[in-house]
């Protein structure tokens, strides 16, 4: 082991729950540090990340009273429910990580300590507390800032009793004795091995199996369902409460379309296929979706047509380049710095779609083509 991650490996049978979570706290920085130095081992990475970040905190503090005042403006019902979403995410986030911490590190002896765990878990959620109070404690009464924080804390309490019945459940569900659940194995459609790549992404990426034409024609009925059920709201609800309503809805099933596994990504790669492929396969399954909610939404004319369609076109461009930096920098790197550098370029394009709109289509298009060209001098290396 190397000698630098050596004292994470320590005597596990004494210190406190305090010398733990220093323990885990440390791990994590050094999984960090090292992911960012391998996410930006390239100069133009490097610059890239200099330029990003000074950006970033400038933008921050310039609209940091803007948005204090935009969340004071929220009706308290809105806000109570921010925050217990946020609750639930974050401790959902990092129920994992102390799921992955017990059993693939070596500090999983002081992740399994309850204590420590606990105590890891609080360090993480003080950064959101610490957001939601910087923001509304300038421009909302005390007692809405302490009833958006007690809902922040309802919200930990219910993933924290989720995780707990979810960890008894597969316990029973292993229990000794217990007959094991079968185990069948399915068979990918297609003769050449593109078209068995296609079927397992869209196995992996979809809602109804692994057939292509299955899921494009089942996510077009759910678009059209979307666009129905907003229609329906629209004749109820005054405001931006059915358009919330349903772009959080197609949200969801956009981000659900992304959850093709790195490993997945990469071996793909290495198998000679097209490394753009599971973008291309994303992107069908998105463009369905919109679809379905053009079809409803256009002929009702809540809008201009024009306008729709504008609107669904340029969502649709910026889900194809988020799922082709996805799926490039995940066939090229570790999990770990593909995600960092992926939410840096993100950020690095919101940057400069804000302060130089007309550049960024061009400036995007040269960074996929280059980490396109990067990700094909990996294919065939297995035969």
């Amino acid at each position: 082991m190397h000698s630098r991650t050596r004292w994470l490996i320590g005597d596990a049978g004494h210190g406190t729950s305090r010398s733990a979570l220093w323990k885990l706290v440390l791990y994590d920085l050094t999984i960090l540090r090292r992911s960012a130095r391998a996410a930006f081992a390239r100069k133009r990475d490097l610059l890239l990340l200099l330029v990003v970040v000074p950006l970033l905190l400038a933008l921050v503090v310039r609209y940091a009273g803007e948005a204090s005042v935009a969340v004071g403006q929220l009706h308290i019902g809105v806000q109570i429910t921010i925050a217990a979403v946020l609750a639930l995410i974050v401790n959902a986030a990092v129920g994992r990580r102390l799921a992955h911490l017990g059993q693939e590190s070596v500090v999983a002896r002081y992740a399994l300590r309850p204590e420590a765990a606990a105590l890891y878990a609080g360090c993480w959620n003080l950064l959101p507390i610490g957001i939601l109070a910087g923001l509304m404690v300038a421009s909302s009464p005390p007692l809405t800032v302490g009833a958006v924080l007690l809902a922040y804390l309802a919200g930990g309490a219910s993933a924290a009793v989720q995780t707990s019945a979810m960890d008894r459940l597969r316990a029973w569900a292993f229990r000794p004795g217990h007959i094991a659940m079968p185990i069948h194995a399915t068979t990918l459609r297609g003769v050449s091995r593109r078209q068995r790549a296609i079927a397992l992404l869209v196995r992996r990426s979809g809602l109804f199996g692994p057939s292509l034409s299955a899921n494009l024609l089942g996510l077009g009925v759910i678009g059209a369902m979307i666009g129905g059920l907003h229609l329906a709201l629209a004749s109820h609800l005054p405001g931006p409460a059915p358009v919330a309503v349903a772009g959080v809805l197609i949200l969801l099933l956009l981000l659900a379309s992304l959850r093709a596994h790195p490993s997945l990504l990469r071996y793909l790669t290495y198998l000679g296929l097209e490394p753009t492929l599971p973008a291309a396969v994303a992107s069908a399954l998105a463009a369905a979706l919109l679809g379905g909610v053009l079809a409803v939404s256009i002929p009702a004319a809540f809008a201009s047509p024009f306008a729709i369609l504008a609107a669904a076109a340029t969502l649709l461009l910026l889900f194809l380049a988020v799922a082709l930096l996805r799926t490039l920098h995940f066939a090229s790197k570790p999990r770990q710095s593909a995600e960092i550098a992926v939410q840096v370029e993100i950020a690095a394009f919101a940057l400069v779609g804000y302060l130089a709109p007309p550049l960024a289509p061009a400036i995007l298009i040269v960074r996929i083509w280059l980490l396109a060209r990067e990700a094909r001098a990996l294919r065939s290396l297995v035969p």
